[in-house]
């Protein structure tokens, strides 16, 4: 029926059921109030995604503040060496300039963790990255 049909697709809706290259998405945004940590829950062997909103055309851009500490139970596969990751425009119009996007940084659960492990983000502008190294965005990944 038409009311089973729309239900469905407010179900459909409700879920937040994006995919990064076949990883499970945990959209990642940052408060205002300057309350900026995050926990996610992943299980061994899963992928998984952490999307950050931004614009580069402004000169900012997501750098992860420590790429080498996620080696033990999580495995990364689209870092750059400066620590940045993949950008997706939100608009695939070739004429749109200084639209917004995401960053996504992508992530393998390769065991379980005792400990949490907590990445930290920085938002900034690239030529300013050695000079404020405190993280605007810390998410706590917790591997069970």
């Amino acid at each position: 029926s038409i009311k089973a049909f729309l239900c469905l697709i407010l179900l459909l809706g409700l879920c937040n059921c994006e995919e990064f290259e076949g990883a499970k998405v945990f959209e990642i945004q940052r408060n205002s109030n300057g309350l900026n940590e995050f926990t996610v829950d992943v299980k061994e062997g899963e992928e998984f995604a952490l999307k950050l909103r931004g614009n580069p055309t402004t000169g900012y851009s997501w750098f992860l503040l420590n790429p080498n500490d996620v080696t033990d139970s999580l495995q990364a596969s689209n870092l750059s060496s400066e620590g940045k990751a993949t950008y997706v425009p939100d608009s695939n119009d070739p004429n749109l300039v200084g639209g917004a996007g995401a960053y996504y940084y992508k992530f393998k659960a390769v065991k379980v963790a005792n400990e949490p492990k907590v990445l930290h983000f920085l938002y900034q502008r690239a030529w300013l990255k050695n000079e404020n190294s405190v993280p605007t965005v810390s998410v706590k990944v917790n591997v069970s």
